[in-house]
């Protein structure tokens, strides 16, 4: 478990990590370097059960090196030259072009991966498709155990130089002789892959943490997600002016974890599906907007501040207390509604970005547009510059707050959502201040202005008797039509649309 071969080998029955594996674990090993053989492969030559009926493991493993069989009768294998069909192979992977296959001869079927430089080089890889690994930038996945460093932002880590860490339009700096990071409006959008673990920010000791300006972490990077990570002590600081941001929408996320959390100064927003990590608040203000493990707000003793409680303490009344005191304090607003423009194949985002808020006293702050990424399946936010594809699905986030004076509702089951007319679904509501409401949409295709999930004659009338002021002409989402792409209807596009069709 987490070797690493960086020599050439060569041999009869040869591997870079191990040459047989009989009943036993392969976890978390790569292999950099030739291997040359009569029978060849990249981590193991031959995987079998032992006497006793337990198969073979290989998990999270990799290679790059190139695999040359000496014999015309054998292929060289990237991860096992041969594999029994019992045998558990998962998460692992080999560099194309270094061999035939990842399982040259097996009974059953190669559970192996191809990849190319490009993908095995990345951050997301890194921290979403592999165990004990980290991200290291312009090379290979290293194990954790060779990372030069213990502080990790946005998927980079401190060391070789390293002391600025560029985060959106902001900046992540560390004092290693002070232990602290500083946190410059930073926007960290992408993960650390710690032991199978992905964390925005991660610490392999105690540090203390000052943010200055508003700094924001999205820890929507799949599987088990952490805004803050510390293996040890966790010391949050800033000014009351200042407020750092911990957000996620996917199940299995947290916003800290750590040994401790002492908070000395400044906001923080936390809104995450899972619970925060035995924290303690000391005389600072915080808003804890979790899911279903939420941990509930209350002042502390001192009534100076306010104190979470883990999920797996039982709520009393007392522990509501600031919930209560701010859903009471304003007029509560229970329905939301709004009308968001359908995405079209070939838009961008910003193309799509019209919105109405039906509700009184409740604005739209914004509207984010992420993607499922069929590798991981994963949620993630759509660049600015990309465009919907047909076949792909998407989700919408619709963030509401209150205007000044008004509330919203502090538990999920009393909101009711209406997206276009439909109802949808809110995120767990526990801050009377925010509300996210999502909706998964499918783009439609250029020409679908009826918005009925095709492109037929239908729409070519519904377009024409538009153009004539026809009322109740059936065109639901405009922007299918304008083929010119002039953000407006006209006879050019109607002359497009029909040109379109007849070509179909």
């Amino acid at each position: 478990m987490g070797c690493a071969n960086y020599a050439a080998i060569t041999g009869s029955g040869v591997a870079g990590i191990v040459g047989s594996v009989t009943g036993s674990y392969v976890q978390s090993c790569y292999n950099r370097s030739a291997v040359t053989g009569l029978n060849a492969a990249g981590i193991a030559c031959f995987t079998v059960k032992d006497e006793n009926g337990f198969s073979a493991n290989l998990y999270s493993c990799y290679n790059t090196g190139m695999i040359k069989t000496t014999s015309k009768n054998y292929s060289p294998a990237g991860v096992v030259f041969m594999s029994a069909d019992t045998d558990e192979i998962s998460m692992c992977y080999y560099l194309e072009g270094s061999a035939d296959a990842g399982i040259t001869e097996t009974l059953g079927t190669d559970k192996t991966t191809m990849v190319t430089a490009a993908t095995l080089q990345s951050n997301s890889f890194a921290a979403l498709s592999m165990s004990g690994y980290v991200y290291k930038e312009g090379d290979y996945p290293i194990l954790s155990w060779e990372a030069t460093t213990d502080v990790w932002v946005n998927g980079v880590h401190f060391g070789n130089g390293v002391t600025t860490i560029a985060c959106g339009s902001g900046t992540a700096t560390y004092d290693a002789a002070s232990d602290t990071l500083y946190l410059d409006n930073a926007a960290i959008t992408s993960a650390t892959g710690v032991n199978g673990l992905s964390y925005g920010i991660y610490s392999a000791s105690d540090i203390k943490i000052v943010n200055r300006g508003v700094s924001s972490i999205c820890v929507n990077y799949g599987y088990i997600s952490v805004g803050i990570a510390v293996y040890g002590n966790l010391t949050l600081d800033g000014t009351p002016d200042d407020t750092l941001m911990i957000t996620s929408d996917l199940e299995g996320s947290y916003g800290f974890a750590a040994e401790g959390v002492s908070v000395l100064g400044g906001n923080y927003v936390v809104s995450c599906p899972s619970s925060v990590f035995n924290p303690r608040v000391d005389g600072a203000a915080f808003d804890i907007s979790n899911y279903d493990g939420v941990a509930a707000v209350s002042r502390n003793a001192n009534g100076d501040g306010y104190t979470l409680w883990d999920s797996t303490t039982s709520m009393s009344e007392y522990e509501y207390l600031y919930l209560q005191e701010r859903k009471e304090a304003n007029p509560i607003i229970s329905e939301l509604r709004a009308r968001v423009a359908q995405p079209v194949v070939g838009m961008t985002p910003a193309e799509c970005a019209s919105y109405t808020c039906l509700t009184d006293n409740t604005t739209i702050n914004e509207i984010t547009w992420q993607y499922l990424d069929p590798t991981d399946e994963g949620w993630y936010i759509m660049d600015e510059d990309a465009k919907f594809e047909a076949g792909v699905e998407y989700l919408c986030d619709v963030e509401f707050v209150p205007l000044e004076g008004f509330s919203f509702v502090s538990a999920r089951d009393d909101m009711k959502c209406y997206v276009n007319g439909e109802e949808t679904i809110c995120s767990p509501v526990y801050s009377t201040e925010k509300v996210y409401v999502y909706f998964y949409a499918e783009p439609l295709e250029m020409g679908d202005v009826t918005s009925d999930g095709k492109f037929t004659v239908s729409d070519v009338v519904a377009l024409q008797k538009w153009l004539l002021n026809t009322p109740n002409a059936g065109v639901v989402e405009w922007r299918a039509g304008d083929f010119t792409g002039d953000k407006k209807l006209d006879g050019f596009d109607l002359a497009i649309i029909k040109r379109e069709l007849l070509n179909q």
